[in-house]
């Protein structure tokens, strides 16, 4: 049986990976092709040399061919993770028809290469394919005598392209999923082709040549591929990277799964040679040593929230260990953790190790999760009550280190801001305006809107004010304010208060047209209280 990069030994000593290969599932129509990855799992991406792949040819009822099946096992046997075969049982051949109650192992899928002239210009058995090349004599079906040398021959040659893959067999459904991944490491100009082939391991029949009963092995069973392979649909390029998935229905009342393995190669279309192939257990892949990396969505965190995390480690993990510095919770072992809180504000390391039965490695960001509170929204301004014309200075107040601002002015020139401090905000039309702060930082972000907060008087630059016959003027002054009384009312008192209420001037008045000085009042909105006729009358002035 295959131990392709020690897989079987490996689960077997590690509980833990015999968990987790579990889940690793493939629930995808059968042949579908997806291109240009963005990163490979079960492949590496420098050149090597090719794998060699052995088709051999043999029947029950051909005494020579235990001796190619020794052959072939010392084969393998030299080269554990370089050389991947099947044993053929084609029913178009008098050697493989079955001894009365012994199981069938003929397939009609090999009878279409174990045929002449694409065998070359004879066949026979034991007989096989070396990767399928058209060697010097001419024959691509090669004798016994010649598969040891030619196999060293192909795996002292430099490949264009690199193969690897992961299967799952879904004990439930039946089904098994096989994913191959097709990396080249250099321009190849003509059609490529995919093959995948499932082996059965165990089977015993009675064989010529021996005594005992017999134990077949690498036996072919089943094809996942149509008979002459599956397109890879995309240029041969150096760096192009595929992947293509297949599966099929695969009952164990027909076939014994943990007995099985895994065979896929690609084929030059255009000489129908194997460039190169690679071979699994069921429920294994061709692992590369991982490369740890994740990624958070978003590491600016507001006390209280939660941090997301992504894998984004190559080389297909099937263990993970998370550790989140400062967070709950503080250690996960799924490739996707939970979301992690973060309760006090600061800077935290997150360290992430991944292992496959390939190797592992660790990965470890210090200060990664930033953690601090978002902004409070608040502002003041200079005044909040002007004439027509007149502007506003405002000051941010917001709380927790804002580091963006969005101010909205609506009625105001210009509308909108983005200072900390905006300055000289102009107000043309009178009217109750509503002022809009948004803050932002890291963490978050605030807003504060506070309706009608300036209010905007009708008065312009020079205006005569009119108050039941009364006039105030100039409005705004520069602290000389001018009042004339109507005919039949007499001017005894001039009371003003600041927008508080608080009294900040109070004259004694006697004729009708009066000129008081306000010199001493800082700039800004009043009302003005005349008294007079035993009424009082109300007017806002502004003093410059």
């Amino acid at each position: 049986m295959l131990t392709k990069r020690g897989v079987v030994s490996y689960l077997c000593n590690d509980q833990r990976l015999i968990k987790m290969m579990g889940r690793i599932l493939y629930f995808l129509p059968l042949i579908l092709l997806a291109f240009v990855l963005k990163a490979q799992n079960y492949l590496n991406t420098e050149p090597t040399e090719k794998n060699a792949i052995i088709e051999m040819f043999t029947g029950v009822a051909c005494s020579n061919c235990p001796e190619g099946h020794i052959i072939v096992s010392g084969i393998l046997a030299d080269h554990p993770e370089r050389v991947f075969c099947s044993f053929y049982h084609p029913s178009n051949s008098g050697y493989t028809a079955p001894y009365p109650n012994d199981p069938d192992l003929r397939r009609e899928y090999p009878n279409a290469f174990y045929s002449v002239p694409y065998c070359g210009s004879q066949r026979f058995m034991p007989g096989a394919f070396i990767n399928r090349r058209i060697w010097s004599n001419g024959e691509r079906i090669q004798a016994r005598e010649l598969w040891r040398q030619q196999v060293d021959s192909i795996l002292a040659e430099p490949s264009p392209l690199n193969i690897g893959m992961v299967s799952n067999y879904d004990c439930i459904s039946g089904y098994l999923y096989v994913t191959v991944e097709v990396y080249y490491t250099s321009d190849m100009p003509d059609t490529n082709h995919v093959y995948v082939i499932v082996n059965e391991n165990g089977l015993v029949t009675q064989q010529s040549g021996c005594a005992d009963p017999y134990i077949h092995c690498h036996t072919f069973r089943k094809s996942l591929c149509e008979q002459w392979g599956t397109t890879i649909a995309g240029p041969s390029l150096q760096g192009q990277l595929y992947t293509i998935n297949f599966s099929c229905k695969f009952s164990d009342q027909e076939y014994v799964p943990g007995n099985c393995e895994i065979i896929a190669f690609v084929e030059n279309a255009s000489s129908g040679e194997v460039i190169n192939g690679t071979g699994i257990e069921f429920g294994s892949a061709t692992y590369i040593p991982p490369t740890a990396g994740f990624i958070a969505d978003d590491p600016f965190i507001a006390v209280g929230k939660e941090a997301v995390f992504r894998d984004v480690s190559s080389g297909g993990g099937i263990l993970w260990e998370w550790s989140f510095e400062g967070g709950v919770p503080g250690q996960s072992e799924l490739s996707a953790p939970p979301p992690v809180r973060f309760d006090f504000p600061g800077k935290y390391d997150v360290r992430l190790i991944v292992r496959n039965p390939a190797g592992s490695d660790t990965i470890e960001k210090e200060n990664f999760i930033s953690v601090g509170y978002p902004p409070r929204a608040l502002f003041s301004a200079d005044t909040t009550d002007i004439l027509a014309g007149q502007s506003v200075d405002f000051t941010d107040r917001s709380m927790m280190g804002p580091g963006s601002w969005h101010w909205q002015f609506p009625g105001g020139s210009p509308a909108e801001s983005y200072e900390k401090n905006p300055r000289n905000i102009r107000y043309d039309e009178p009217g109750a305006y509503d002022v809009t702060l948004m803050v932002s930082n890291d963490y978050g972000e605030d807003l504060l809107k506070i309706e009608n907060y300036v209010a905007v008087s009708k008065l312009g630059a020079n205006e005569i004010e009119p108050i039941d016959g009364f006039k105030v003027y100039p409005n705004p002054c520069n602290g000389i304010l001018h009042i004339v009384s109507p005919a039949s009312d007499k001017i005894n008192r001039l009371v003003i208060r600041d927008m508080s209420g608080k009294l900040v001037y109070i004259g004694q008045l006697s004729d009708k047209i009066m000129d008081v000085e306000l010199n001493k009042l800082t700039s800004g909105i009043y009302i003005a209280e005349i008294q007079a006729s035993g009424k009082t009358y109300s007017t806002k002035i502004c003093i410059r």
